[in-house]
């Protein structure tokens, strides 16, 4: 969202609550719609919230905070992280970008694999590969439903095959 929102910088506070709620709002279904149909995994429902959109995918008070948590970014935190950000080296920066940016690939992979495992265990598939006997050795069912708690998997959900 910092990248879409960095553009409105300059714009009025209500402005940027409009787009960084619409953006937090699409991305909040995107998200939802992509688990479901990956994993048959629900991870949030907000049906029964007033202003619920998209089937409970996302609703109007979490994208107010979606608007009111932009504004905060934009016009509180954003100048200063500016300030602290040119106390960096132009050379160091690229590469401490770069560090950051392989870290959250990384979560962000292992993430997917270690809910792709607990999907397949739920599915009854068999686990072959030493990356899915690993994901499955090291996150169990009850570390995955530890992390995940408001998460269910229905394997019946999903459309893959």
């Amino acid at each position: 969202m910092p990248i879409f929102l960095n553009r409105f910088h300059k714009s009025n506070w209500l402005v940027i609550f409009l787009v960084a709620a619409v953006i937090g709002g699409a991305f909040e279904a995107f998200v939802s719609l992509f688990m479901q149909y990956a994993f048959g995994a629900v991870a949030w429902d907000y049906s029964n919230m007033p202003g619920s959109l998209f089937g409970g995918r996302t609703c109007l008070p979490f994208m107010a905070c979606w608007g009111l948590l932009g504004v905060v970014w934009i016009k509180l935190l954003l100048p200063f992280m500016l300030r602290l950000v040119n106390f960096i080296p132009w050379n160091w920066r690229y590469m401490l970008t770069t560090v950051a940016a392989c870290f959250m690939l990384v979560d962000a992979v292992m993430t997917l694999q270690a809910l792709d495992c607990w999907y397949m265990r739920l599915s009854h598939d068999p686990i072959d590969t030493p990356i899915q006997q690993f994901y499955d050795r090291e996150f169990g069912d009850t570390y995955m439903a530890d992390r995940f708690q408001s998460m269910t998997i229905v394997p019946s959900d999903a459309v893959r095959g």
